[in-house]
């Protein structure tokens, strides 16, 4: 669970845009164009689809993530600032290599499952990120903690962001 390491792919959108909401970028409500779109990169241009091959033209951020649009996805980390979703995503627990190039947005970079998993943590505890161990506690017969560090965690994102991708998340799922 903490060395294989795999495409985060859509699992990663959550993040993109924790991280526009959180710096004011878009609301859920706010519309993006799932329209195409064609970035000049160095090594080519880069023509990012969704696996439908269709264009639904204006979107809410809401129904973007919802329908794990691609090129919404793409738009709102470009207008948020690829190295802002970097920052934010080892603030939430991501510590495998992430370079700030567009496909970061659909999450085209290998993490491992805890560590994917301690971002979906972070955002279901209100902002408050769990430190990964293997032990809670080790105790003796008459059950008292027996040496070790203490397990603890830190607040590391608003809230209120959280409580906004937790709603978008449902949204998912509904």
């Amino acid at each position: 669970a903490g060395s294989a390491h795999r495409q985060a792919g859509s699992a990663f959108k959550p993040v993109v845009y924790a991280a526009a909401i959180g710096l004011g970028v878009v609301t859920p409500a706010s519309l993006v164009a799932d329209e195409p779109l064609d970035l000049r990169l160095a090594s080519g241009t880069w023509s990012p689809r969704d696996d439908d091959g269709e264009f639904l033209g204006p979107i809410t951020v809401r129904a973007a993530l919802e329908r794990s649009r691609n090129l919404p996805a793409v738009r709102v980390a470009l207008d948020t600032g690829l190295e802002e979703i970097v920052d934010l995503a080892r603030v939430l627990g991501v510590t495998s290599r992430l370079d700030p190039v567009p496909a970061l947005a659909l999450g085209a970079f290998e993490v491992t499952p805890v560590e994917l998993a301690t971002v979906y943590a972070t955002f279901a505890a209100g902002g408050v990120r769990p430190e990964v161990h293997v032990l809670a506690a080790v105790v003796d017969g008459g059950g008292a903690p027996r040496g070790g560090t203490p397990v603890g965690a830190a607040p590391v994102l608003d809230a209120a962001v959280t409580h906004v991708i937790t709603s978008l998340l449902q949204g998912v799922v509904d």
